[in-house]
């Protein structure tokens, strides 16, 4: 397929990856032991393959059994988009009364999306409790399936402060604040008819446009222990597909024992979902079984395509073990599949000293948009140690021009490494032409030019007058796509 970047669509789901990190690093310092459940909630990666999922939370404590829905908001507020005709598309399809919905701020600055540091966790029973004092929005335009925005309003200070007083009259709850700046105290006076719950007590600090101190679900959830101990293995035997799924997950990071692996094994005679099942298979590898030969005959044995690319984006998860990295390698190779199915393929392998030979020769492909997600991984994820290696695959122009690409876009290379190698590399006049090329595109402070002049006289002129002039040789195509994949590196 050809590949259509959407700028406004990858600001929306970074925003949503960052905060579900967020929420999962802020719980693990709890105690918790959250992972992601619904796969790719914690990354910004855009792909057109549409995987019909099942309704599922974003996260899950491993501990506890939690399951947590995350909500970012630039303006924060308890949202939640409904389609009242479609059960389907309800605000809380897939959510059982102790999942917890989290909301949280994020604002944007030059270095992209960034989290605040409070999270405001509700359980989906308080807002399925408090329905009736929900309102709901306009309808959306028809592209969104006539859904509505249902808020459950809320309080929450524009300012970082300190909760001084709560007063609870006949009428009213009254909730005195003073804000850290110093600027004058204020009172939120809420009216009992409104149904509004207090979330905070006195002496709370709150952070602005973060903290939700009042609203209309029944009260907000702390997070801040988790002592319980949840049994995953009930999860298998339950009808609810959702549940099921979440156990099977579950399963695959916890402990390997002989009862956890004999039970996946017994679903996998039985189950009949494709989602599932191909997750079972997941968690057995996660748990050391060699069930390699069957997972690959399942998932390239299901004509819908939306599963196979699943299958992909599994043995992306599971590429520290050679054989999905050898997996991913051959479907990435193979000009027979799907142009996005190999993409992925390409995206998911790792680069590291025994890969980057191989995802160079991705790089070399016809297909632009495969080629450009290897060119892309490479940048995001070489270092140092590998640019030897990187010119060891340098074999002529087109090699050349992807390596001067790699080195001139890369954040995690030092001018002294490939000032380094600019120097091992003399006698071979391809690989000195394009990491000339690369160390004159790279610009002059950093390098030692005195040095670089005596290693390849010849050559200085060149350099020195691109230190001045920058240009890639790579496609203005691939140049585009590549700059919008690196954005989707979470």
């Amino acid at each position: 397929m050809n590949f259509k970047a959407d700028w406004s669509f990858l600001e929306k789901i970074s925003m949503g990856a960052v905060s579900s990190q967020e929420i999962i690093k802020q719980l693990n310092s709890c105690g918790h032991q959250v992972i992601e459940l619904e796969r790719y909630s914690t990354s910004n990666k855009i792909w057109a393959t549409k995987i019909k999922r099942l309704r599922l939370p974003d996260l899950i404590c491993l501990k506890c059994g939690r399951r947590i829905e995350s909500r970012a908001k630039s303006n924060l507020d308890v949202r939640m988009s409904d389609n009242e005709n479609n059960p389907d598309r309800r605000w809380d399809a897939g959510l059982s009364d102790k999942d917890i919905i989290a909301f949280i701020q994020c604002s944007k600055d030059e270095n992209g999306w960034y989290p605040a540091k409070t999270v405001n966790y509700f359980e989906a029973k308080s807002m399925r409790d408090t329905i009736g004092k929900s309102k709901l929005g306009e309808p959306k335009s028809a592209g969104e399936g006539a859904e509505r925005d249902r808020v459950w309003p809320t309080s929450i200070p524009s300012k970082d402060g300190e909760i001084t007083d709560i007063m609870i009259l006949a009428d009213k709850v009254q909730i005195k604040v003073k804000y850290d700046d110093g600027s004058r105290p204020y009172t939120y006076s809420i009216k009992n008819d409104k149904g509004y719950h207090v979330y905070v007590n006195v002496g709370d600090h709150f952070e602005a446009n973060a903290t939700m101190i009042a609203g209309v679900p029944t009260n907000k959830i702390n997070m801040d222990s988790c002592c319980s101990t949840y049994n995953f293995l009930n999860d298998l035997r339950n009808n609810v597909k959702e549940i099921r799924y979440a156990g099977v997950k579950a399963l695959g990071y916890l402990a390997k024992n002989n009862t956890n692996v004999s039970e996946l094994k017994k679903l996998l005679l039985t189950e009949v979902d494709h989602r599932i099942k191909l997750e079972i298979y997941a968690s057995l590898l996660r748990l050391g079984e060699d069930v390699w030969d069957e997972f690959k005959c399942y998932a390239m044995s299901i004509s819908e395509e939306m599963y196979r690319f699943e299958y992909v984006l599994i043995l992306g998860e599971l590429s520290t073990l050679k054989k999905a990295t050898d997996e991913l390698c051959r479907i990435a190779f193979d000009s027979s599949y799907d142009s996005e199915l190999r993409s992925a393929a390409a995206w998911g392998i790792p680069v590291d000293i025994n890969t980057l030979d191989k995802l160079m020769s991705i790089a070399c492909v016809e297909d632009d948009n495969v080629a450009s997600h290897s060119i892309a991984n490479i940048i995001e994820n070489i270092n140092d140690t590998l640019i030897s290696k990187l010119f060891d695959t340098v074999t002529n122009e087109e090699s050349g021009g992807i390596a001067l690409k790699i080195l001139t876009d890369s954040n995690n290379i030092s001018k002294a490494t490939v000032e380094r190698t600019y120097q091992e590399v003399t006698g071979d006049a391809i690989k000195m032409k394009w990491c000339a090329m690369a160390i004159g595109l790279m610009g002059d402070e950093g390098f030692d030019k005195n040095k670089i002049k005596q290693i390849a006289p010849g050559y200085f002129e060149t350099i020195r007058n691109l230190w001045d002039y920058s240009k890639s040789t790579v496609s203005d195509y691939r140049v585009g796509e590549i700059d919008f994949l690196r954005k989707q590196s979470f």
